[in-house]
């Protein structure tokens, strides 16, 4: 089990990495994100992998107060590079939502 943070490309915000598991064939993700002034959002999910690539399909975030939001969003995790001496994967991704992508990077560390 991986965590650490992610930032966007361009942008103050980021993406907290609770929890990032990778197995053969799938994946799953616990994450909170910061979007400007809207604030944290939540995302707990099941990934379908590709190679070295994971993707959530599309998925509803919840806010901070728990509320599911209206508007879909599809995010997609590629594992650019693995240190398994150090514990650490690269991460570059992708986060889709209502017509616009959104470019994100960082490293990843095994949780002690």
């Amino acid at each position: 089990m991986y965590r650490g943070r992610l930032f966007y490309e361009g942008e103050d915000n980021y993406i907290e990495v609770h929890r990032f598991v990778k197995r053969d064939e799938d994946g799953a993700i616990e994450l909170t994100t910061t979007w400007n002034a809207e604030g944290k959002f939540k995302l707990d999910a099941r990934l379908k992998r590709i190679g070295d690539t994971f993707t959530t399909g599309k998925v509803n975030l919840k806010n901070g107060a728990g509320v599911v939001q209206t508007l879909a969003s599809e995010i997609e995790f590629t594992i650019t590079d693995e240190f398994p001496d150090d514990g650490e994967i690269s991460i570059r991704g992708l986060w889709r939502e209502a017509g616009e992508e959104y470019k994100f990077e960082g490293d990843l560390a095994i949780e002690a």
